[in-house]
């Protein structure tokens, strides 16, 4: 007697041809609910997402993000700067803490960019499960020194760059955050590469936050850019950082001079002669700079037509510039001379003009 497969078929017992149900899932790995195979919704790279094994969908994913997040110009050195996060994808499979804080920073990324609800709602479930696991982990005997733990919090400082996630002490108070966990930890607990590369990453947040408060940055004290010298043979270019790192303390001194003390002017004088000489060293660096750079034949930037810059359009009016400064390596170039010129440009005349007002 032949065997009934009318259920397996999804046949009716009428014989009539029924439409293919959608099927509902759960994915166990990043927690993503759809109805369907694709999970992106808008231009969707190929074959992105459509498998059901779990583990194969979360590669996927991890794939995804390092495509959209990784500059695509830039060579070894400068692709170095990113080399964390495929540790991190490699860690991920046997530690929650940082698969929960990677999975929702690539929910949240590929979601953002092929503008997938489906995608960002998951990645605010994931983020809240992250944040649960990284107090779990902390709370933990040995968790403040646990780097795990430190790049789950990492993760999550970026995630709080989108608006789906972003969470009431925003990015600059996650940040913060993350900066007192390192603090706690002290300079002589990060020895790991990892640990390394994830300072590194901390301690640029953190100086964007201490120059728009005008606050001493908390890792300017020598023991942590001792640390920073440690970094040097990973990523290059790190004396710039050190001293950069300098300029917010001596800006919030300026704020916090007392106009009546009777040492006012020698006090002036003095921080005068520091910017003054910090400025020359940063001036000093950037001309060795370039010089090492036409030695290998190319110049640091040139001058381009804005329609040379492909992105620009979508995100601004085109007649707003006509030219622009085109770096070979946006990491590696743009960001430093962005740093040098705003550093060297601030940092003797916020004293020259408070002495100036003063005489």
């Amino acid at each position: 007697m032949a065997k009934d497969v009318r259920s397996k078929q999804n046949v009716p017992a009428d014989g009539r041809t029924a439409k293919p149900r959608r099927v509902t899932r759960i994915d166990s790995a990043m927690g993503i609910h759809t109805t369907d195979q694709n999970i992106l919704s808008k231009s969707p790279p190929p074959k992105i997402l459509t498998l059901a094994c779990p583990d194969q969908m979360q590669t996927q994913m991890y794939e995804t993000l390092f495509r959209i997040f990784r500059p695509r110009l830039s060579g070894p050195r400068e692709q170095a700067h990113f080399e964390f996060l495929q540790t991190l994808a490699g860690l991920a499979q046997s530690n929650c803490t940082i698969r929960d804080g990677l999975n929702t920073f690539a929910l949240v990324q590929v979601g953002a960019a092929y503008d997938d609800e489906r995608l960002l709602d998951a990645s605010l479930i994931s983020y809240g499960r992250a944040v649960c696991g990284l107090s779990k982990a902390l709370a933990r005997p040995k968790g403040l020194h646990d780097d795990a733990v430190l790049a789950a919090a990492v993760l999550l400082v970026f995630c709080e760059f989108f608006s789906k996630i972003k969470s009431s002490m925003g990015w600059a108070g996650h940040t913060m955050g993350v900066v007192r966990l390192l603090v706690a930890r002290g300079p002589d607990s990060l020895q790991s590469p990892l640990s390394l590369w994830l300072f590194h990453r901390v301690r640029l947040c953190s100086l964007a936050i201490s120059f728009a408060h005008r606050t001493a940055n908390p890792f300017e004290s020598w023991a942590w850019r001792e640390v920073g010298q440690r970094i040097t043979p990973m990523v290059g270019e790190i004396d710039i950082e050190d001293m950069i790192i300098r300029v917010p303390g001596l800006l919030e001194r300026c704020d916090k001079l007392d106009v009546d003390s009777p040492a006012i002017i020698p006090e002036i004088d003095a921080q005068l002669r520091l910017s003054r000489y910090m400025e020359q060293d940063m001036r000093d660096w950037l001309q060795m700079w370039h010089l090492g750079m036409r030695a290998q034949g190319f110049e640091p930037f040139v001058v381009k037509d804005i329609a040379e810059f492909k992105a620009f359009p979508t995100s601004a009016d085109e007649s707003m510039l006509t030219t622009a400064y085109y770096f070979h390596s946006i990491t590696a170039f743009g960001n430093l001379h962005s740093m040098v010129f705003t550093m060297s440009g601030g940092t003797s005349s916020d004293f020259e003009k408070f002495g100036g007002a003063l005489l």
